[in-house]
């Protein structure tokens, strides 16, 4: 597979991950806060999860060295699948601290 196909398959990994925003949104207005929370503290995570080792995946992949450098470095921060991978990881760090100082205020 080529570094081409590779970045296409990131797009389409990183429109999974935005259709996944939207997808809570959309639940949200229709049937509720309830439901909304469910996909916020279920399906985004692990979809987070997910995108954030099929990156690391692919992006290590690249032939090209220069492409394997700019997919974590300060530029891959202008890329749409860079900027989802950041924002992948804060979501992940953003719940799992929820989850951590939950479980410790019931200790």
């Amino acid at each position: 597979m080529n570094d081409k196909t590779k970045e296409i398959k990131l797009k389409k990994y990183a429109m999974g991950n935005v259709s996944c925003l939207l997808f809570m949104f959309v639940i949200s207005i229709f049937f509720g806060k309830e439901y909304g929370r469910l996909i916020l503290f279920t399906v985004i995570p692990l979809y987070s999860i997910f995108y954030i080792f099929i990156y690391r995946k692919i992006s290590k992949s690249y032939k090209s060295a220069d492409k394997r450098l700019l997919a974590f470095g300060m530029v891959a921060r202008g890329t749409f699948t860079g900027s989802i991978y950041y924002l992948s990881i804060f979501i992940f760090v953003l719940i799992s601290s929820l989850f951590i100082l939950t479980f410790i205020q019931y200790l």
